[in-house]
């Protein structure tokens, strides 16, 4: 165990400047670290503390009273996050903490190809899973449709959703991703870029069964999201992050979120109970501005059994 000590003033100017990118990534493995890591990742803050130029002064703090004298590491881990303006992501396939954070700050992009709703009523009931701040909903109501929910994991994308459109109906999911609906009592289920914030294989079909479950027999799920990509960037961080997470295709942002690309035939094998009417490839931008391969599938609920 480290001793008690300081390493730095307290005042230092250099200190207290703004966390770089490259700091910042640093300091976010550490609060990812499990607690066996912990002492050598103590000798490492001690070893590098002198050189790092934007670690702000509340991680410095805290890390020092709190980590280096060996209090509770993995319970006081979230502290240190927050500290560091990193989202804890105890629950990687909600990341609700990310999600409220960056609700003021996101746009999103995928577009509505409106020839697949040519043959939807306009009084047909619509569930946009993960609604984010409403946009989709919007796009609808202006295409004339009237029976319009979103529902989020986020308070703070559905506070933004009532701000914009005070008029629609927003909910928070709880439980995600159990919904209050009753059995096949939906006719539209639409799914924008929700999938590629949830990493894990069985989040994403527990999902998809639960969608199943709400919708109509024939009812129709519109999926968008995003394929692995080919580029030198986006290769090497799956590359990076494949052994963490078990997945390739998984990776962190620069900003704290873990998000998941996808080879195509993972949609196929994900859908295997719905009958895929269409397919579509598009290319959108990122939440982070960065243009991206993706894929939008219309799909059929089956019959009852």
């Amino acid at each position: 165990m480290l001793p008690r000590r300081t390493v730095v003033g307290a005042a230092d100017p250099e200190i207290v400047e703004a966390m770089s990118l490259s700091a910042s990534e640093y300091w976010r493995s550490l609060a990812m670290a499990g607690q066996e890591q912990m002492r050598l990742v103590r000798a490492e803050f001690h070893r590098r503390l002198p050189q790092e130029r934007g670690l702000r002064t509340t991680a410095r703090q805290w890390f020092l009273i709190e980590m280096i004298t060996g209090s509770e590491i993995m319970a006081a881990r979230p502290l240190f996050q927050s500290a560091m303006g990193v989202p804890a992501m105890s629950d990687l396939n909600s990341q609700t903490a990310y999600w409220d954070a960056a609700a003021t700050t996101k746009t999103f992009t995928h577009p509505l190809h409106m020839p697949w709703l040519d043959d939807v009523d306009e009084h047909a009931a619509i569930l946009d899973y993960g609604c984010g701040y409403g946009r989709t909903m919007q796009a609808l109501e202006q295409q004339g449709f009237t029976d319009l929910a979103g529902v989020d994991t986020a308070p703070g994308m559905i506070s933004r959703a009532h701000a914009l459109h005070p008029t629609m109906r927003f909910a928070v999911l709880d439980a995600p991703p159990t919904l209050a609906h009753p059995d096949a009592s939906i006719d539209v289920v639409i799914l924008f870029a929700v999938l590629t914030c949830i990493p894990g294989n069985d989040a994403q079909r527990r999902l998809v069964g639960e969608l199943s479950r709400v919708l109509k027999p024939g009812g129709t799920l519109y999926l968008s999201d995003l394929l692995l990509q080919d580029d030198e960037r986006n290769r090497a961080r799956y590359a990076r992050f494949a052994e963490r997470y078990g997945t390739y295709g998984v990776f962190e942002t620069g900003d704290g979120a873990v998000c998941r690309h996808h080879p195509s035939d993972w949609f196929t094998s994900l859908l295997a109970d719905f009958e895929i009417a269409d397919t579509r490839r598009i290319t959108v931008a990122t939440m982070n501005g960065h243009e991206s391969k993706g894929i939008q599938i219309l799909a059929r609920r089956g019959p009852l059994c």
